[in-house]
């Protein structure tokens, strides 16, 4: 009898079991909105710090692009001055040959010919020289001397063409020697 007539007691133990598990929810709840708080924070801080290197990075790539604009010009000007100063040398160094070659066949010639004139063909690195002897005599020990051996050994290619005779009774020839 008395279990009927406590109603109150009754509906207490209900109520105190839901509110103890309504703390249980409430705790766990709690507990779960904290982890996903500091799960929000955590993004929102790796997110700015992210972003800000980023901005370092594009901030640094502007710069270095920057400086490599700045640098173009001058990257131009020696790429032309390294192109001009290997004209140059190639220059100075066929004219070197061409001064050692004329050089040359005016020592083996000496007073038998002259050389009277002298082309180059650029395109074809083609020293031409005219040697001119006051006789047949004179042309014939300088026909020897342009055919001797050392000459073959030194200038193998050499050629020789336009074999003349002038009014004045000399004679003339053109000497070929292609320039290496």
């Amino acid at each position: 009898m008395p279990r009927e007539i406590n109603f109150v007691a009754e509906r207490r133990k209900i109520i105190s079991k839901t509110q103890l598990r309504d703390r249980l929810w409430f705790k766990w709840a709690s507990w779960a909105l904290g982890v996903t708080g500091l799960i929000v924070v955590a993004t929102v801080v790796v997110f700015v710090v992210l972003t800000y290197q980023s901005n370092q990075v594009k901030a640094e790539e502007e710069t270095i692009r920057s400086q490599i604009t700045s640098n173009q010009n001058n990257e131009a000007a020696l790429v032309v001055y390294v192109r001009k100063l290997a004209a140059l040398t190639q220059v100075y160094q066929d004219r070197q040959d061409k001064n050692n070659i004329i050089s040359y066949f005016a020592s083996i010639l000496g007073v038998r010919a002259t050389i009277v004139g002298i082309t180059f063909d650029q395109i074809n690195k083609l020293l031409q020289f005219q040697i001119q002897s006051d006789n047949i005599f004179s042309l014939r020990q300088v026909l020897d001397v342009l055919n001797s051996d050392d000459v073959k050994a030194k200038y193998p290619t050499v050629s020789f063409s336009k074999l003349t005779r002038d009014d004045t009774a000399k004679y003339n020839l053109t000497v070929s020697v292609p320039i290496r």
